[in-house]
């Protein structure tokens, strides 16, 4: 019975491929269908049966924009690809350039010119294509992701220096220095320190928070 079933459901033209549709996690993709497509060896008119989904699911994830990607077929002659991208978190800054995006895991990824310009704060102080920044790297985006709310959304740049200490730079031009490790309570005390009644950070030159209580310079 089970061999007669799938000796039936070989019969040309019936198992065929149809329609290949990608979906994208996020309506804010940067990736385009055809981006996604071009790589895979997927022709109308062949055997659905012949489209590995596993194979066609590892082909699109090296494109390094991906985070995830789930590949499914029907007997109907339809492959599904849902397609879910990185969010970057920041920019790392190579030299003079500005081309490389990092997301929350730390994963490198090339900004794709004409199609987006997220306004992000940027990494500097490491080299991206160094093994050894990776962990340096991560402490950007571990501290960044502590900072919340607007004070996130003033990050410009997040400097790492050479001696491990890390200095953030705001907007309007406010240096931060944030030093080596702890920073969970230094962040507290730059959140509590801006709660503070007739705080106006804008105005300020430096805030120095290494040695216990703020440090500042209006």
């Amino acid at each position: 019975m089970t061999s007669w079933v799938a000796h039936a459901f070989d019969i040309p033209g019936i198992l065929v491929l149809k329609e290949i549709k990608v979906n994208f996690q996020s309506p804010h993709h940067v990736l385009s269908q055809e981006e996604i497509l071009q790589s895979l060896e997927l022709k109308p008119g062949m055997r659905i049966l012949d489209a590995d989904v596993s194979r066609l699911a590892n082909q699109i994830a090296e494109n390094e924009r991906i985070r995830r990607v789930e590949v499914k077929r029907n007997l109907a002659g339809k492959i599904d690809i849902l397609v879910t991208e990185r969010i970057p978190t920041a920019y790392v800054k190579h030299g003079s350039h500005l081309n490389i995006l990092v997301d929350r895991e730390g994963v490198l990824f090339p900004l794709l010119e004409g199609s987006e310009n997220p306004d992000l704060p940027v990494i500097t102080g490491v080299n991206p294509t160094s093994a050894a920044s990776t962990e340096k790297i991560s402490k950007a985006l571990e501290l960044i992701e502590m900072i919340q709310d607007d004070l996130a959304a003033e990050i410009s740049e997040v400097r790492l220096r050479a001696n491990s200490e890390i200095d953030i730079w705001m907007r309007y031009g406010l240096q931060i220095r944030m030093g080596k490790g702890n920073y969970w309570s230094k962040v507290q005390r730059l959140t509590l320190l801006k709660k503070r009644k007739g705080v106006e950070f804008r105005h300020w030159k430096y805030i120095d928070l290494r040695w216990g209580d703020p440090v500042t310079s209006p």
